[in-house]
């Protein structure tokens, strides 16, 4: 009895792990990757050219951010960033290769985006390591969620 059990219980751990270790039914490609890659540089460039429409485009309903200590919607983030460019303050993102993992219609991302900011004249060198979770809607991976954080200086 305690034998049978004992290869019951083997047979249900096997199963669980071949279904959790085995082929995703759904299956990133590559496409997956650049469109991703591309739906996080495209939410930037909008932020950089405070286009709030195109940042909207490409973010869910539900998307919300943390940055700069806060969290904020993404009208609220675009229209921070913009209150930053209207003071004369200078951002500069540069997103280096980023890191995407997927399962099914979510994917997240990881990158370090190493630019700089401050005031025009005065614009010094920053490091950002920032996240971002994705979500395929329609055939489109739109943001839901993006954390970035300041690295500390070496």
């Amino acid at each position: 009895m305690v034998r049978r059990r004992t290869a019951i219980a083997c047979a249900l751990v096997a199963a669980t792990s071949a279904c959790a270790h085995g082929p995703n039914r759904c299956a990133s490609s590559p496409a997956d990757a650049q469109a991703v890659d591309r739906a996080i540089r495209s939410y930037f460039e909008a932020l950089a050219a405070d286009d709030e429409a195109a940042a909207s485009r490409l973010t869910t309903p539900n998307f919300y951010s943390f940055d700069a200590g806060q969290r904020f919607t993404g009208p609220e983030l675009s229209a921070a960033v913009e209150q930053i460019h209207q003071r004369g303050t200078v951002l500069q993102w540069n997103i280096g290769p980023i890191d995407t993992h997927f399962d099914c219609n979510t994917a997240w991302a990881a990158w370090e985006n190493v630019g700089a900011a401050g005031p025009a004249g005065a614009v010094k060198p920053v490091k950002w390591l920032e996240s971002a979770m994705l979500r395929r809607e329609q055939g489109r991976w739109r943001l839901e969620f993006l954390h970035s954080s300041r690295a500390q200086q070496n």
